[in-house]
């Protein structure tokens, strides 16, 4: 009977750590940002990395569009600026940044316009679906390996969102094939979040367990406009009245995600 006593009290004793030790792992908090069109006259990226100096957060992701153009002096603008936070600034290429010379160099200052990283217990994967038309057999056999090798939650990040869950921007570009590719995919493997820009705006939906963001509005003009025809040979057309300036903060506490949106 003592021994059963003190069976019950040890693991009693070890039930109490463990939870006093979950209690106080912190939480990985960072932000997301899209759009920030640095080299665009009335670009207001600057006062969201003011605002993102007041917030407590690990990190920073960037969807795309960094540049306006992508010029050598915009990148290292954009660089002495986010430099100033003093936390690492991870940075998805996007369609304005591979204009002209800009791949090379965003591959210069950030490295393979692919890629992916472990970030304590998240899993974050960059994906470069402007270079070419779609993501490409290559990328694809990469993205698949990389998945199946992973056990940790998965944030995937890109420039053009698979698709817009909102249906508020219905004249947007997106990939039907690889949207139906990567859906599919991310419902396979541990994929939680989906977060694009390209849009100067803010969607959000779920569809089968992965929460699906659009977050471009760190930057570029919010009132309607038309560009000229990207690589994927599609008008860009931004409405007014369901846009606003933004980022996004989002928290990991080992276990479950969580994003909202701060309006600027």
């Amino acid at each position: 009977m003592k021994l059963i006593k003190i069976t019950v009290l040890i693991i009693f004793l070890c039930w109490l750590a463990s939870g006093f030790t979950i209690a106080f792992i912190k939480p990985i908090r960072f932000a997301v940002i899209g759009d920030t069109h640095v080299g665009l006259e009335d670009s207001i990226y600057k006062q969201v990395i003011n605002e993102l100096k007041n917030e407590d957060i690990d990190f920073i992701i960037n969807l795309g569009d960094i540049t306006q153009s992508g010029l050598k002096t915009q990148y290292n603008e954009y660089i002495d600026a986010t430099n100033s936070l003093d936390i690492p600034v991870y940075n998805v290429i996007g369609n304005h940044d591979i204009e002209g010379n800009g791949k090379t160099l965003y591959e210069d200052y950030f490295g393979a316009s692919y890629r992916s990283f472990n970030y304590e217990g998240l899993h974050i994967i960059f994906l470069d679906n402007v270079s070419q038309s779609g993501l490409g057999n290559a990328q694809k056999e990469w993205l698949e390996q990389d998945l199946a090798e992973n056990d940790k939650p998965v944030i995937v990040c890109m420039h053009i969102p698979v698709y817009d869950p909102t249906k508020k921007f219905p004249n947007r570009c997106f990939m039907d094939d690889d949207s139906r590719y990567l859906t599919k995919l991310a419902e396979v493997y541990n994929v939680k979040y989906i977060l694009a820009g390209h849009v100067h705006g803010y969607a959000k939906g779920e569809k089968n367990g992965v929460v699906y963001i659009i977050s471009g509005g760190a930057g570029g003009k919010l009132t309607m406009q038309r560009h000229r025809q990207n690589n994927f040979g599609c008008s860009h057309i931004v409405y007014d009245g369901v846009t606003f300036h933004h980022y996004i903060l989002m928290e990991y506490n080992g276990q479950t995600l969580t994003d909202n949106y701060i309006k600027i």
